[in-house]
């Protein structure tokens, strides 16, 4: 009876652990874009970052960024951003005080809607640096806030063009049970809740994934990559777009169907399935009859 209820309390604890261990263990690589690591510069384009999970005591917890680099200019606009310096010396001075705390709560700026850092390079050459949230915020809060919306929905409006030319596209979906919830009082009937993770890749080599890692019909991970080289460190990630663990409303209606449609099939295939399987009726009924299936022939 006793080796039966440590069993159980050991299974149990197994559980209560496992998905803080599933979690973390499905974070990608990434780093958050700083313009001193950038591979290059003298090419025009656009990436953005939007993460929010902790996952590295030494990493930012919560941030958006958006590069733009035109003409080897470089503008880098930030959201939830914490300067890596100011965190270590919180961190020292916590450490000589020995004061308990979690490495989590090192990063203190968080997503907000308020932008907090505006940086500006000139081939590497600082022009700007401002941290200043009321001035950064008041003076490019509109001009980051269309830029990003336009840049992710023409992303995600391409993805949506990938998924209706599927063969071409090689799009790969995966629609995976979740395990049930493992607690005390538990429903027997709730339902089964699935993960759905959809790839595809545009004729350049462009891969685009998105992820409903939850189940609850929301893509909260979208990304976009481009195996050009270009890079800001180390397995920094995806290099156009990445966003992961979105809680942003604003991104939400622009990436939160991805999965469900490319699972389902998009409101343009529904309607297309919709209005072309009906008439294939007459079609279907003649091959039927004429070449699929034949009478039997007996013989007296």
């Amino acid at each position: 009876m006793r080796r039966s209820v440590i069993n159980r309390a050991l299974i149990l604890l197994f559980f209560l652990a496992a998905p803080g261990l599933v979690s973390s263990s499905q974070v990608p690589d990434f780093l958050p874009i700083t313009v001193e690591n950038i591979s290059r510069y003298t090419e025009d384009r656009i990436a953005f970052q939007h993460v929010d999970v902790f996952t590295d005591a030494m990493m930012d917890n919560s941030f958006e960024l958006l590069l733009l680099i035109k003409k080897s200019r470089m503008q880098l606009i930030g959201d939830g951003f914490d300067d890596p310096k100011i965190v270590a010396e919180r961190r020292l001075i916590a450490d000589m005080q020995r004061k308990l705390y979690e490495d989590e709560d090192m990063w203190v700026n968080r997503m907000n809607g308020k932008l907090d850092l505006m940086v500006v390079t000139d081939r590497r050459i600082p022009v700007m640096t401002s941290y200043d949230e009321e001035f950064v915020s008041e003076k490019f809060g509109g001009y980051y806030t269309s830029i990003r919306d336009k840049f992710v929905k023409r992303h995600a409006d391409i993805f949506r063009q990938l998924m209706r030319h599927r063969k071409s596209s090689e799009l790969w979906v995966e629609r995976t049970p979740l395990p049930l919830p493992f607690h005390l009082g538990a429903s027997k009937k709730e339902k089964v809740k699935y993960s759905i993770v959809a790839k595809a890749k545009t004729t350049d080599g462009r891969i685009y994934t998105c992820m409903d890692m939850d189940g609850d019909g929301v893509a909260e991970n979208f990304s976009v990559t481009m195996p050009d080289g270009f890079n800001w460190g180390y397995k920094s990630g995806p290099n156009i777009i990445f966003i992961y663990n979105n809680r942003s409303e604003a991104l939400k209606k622009i990436i939160g169907d991805l999965a469900t449609e490319a699972y389902y099939g998009t409101g343009e295939e529904m309607k297309e399935m919709e209005e072309t399987i009906p008439k294939q009726e007459e079609d279907i009924l003649d091959w039927m009859e004429t070449d699929l299936i034949h009478y039997e022939k007996f013989y007296e």
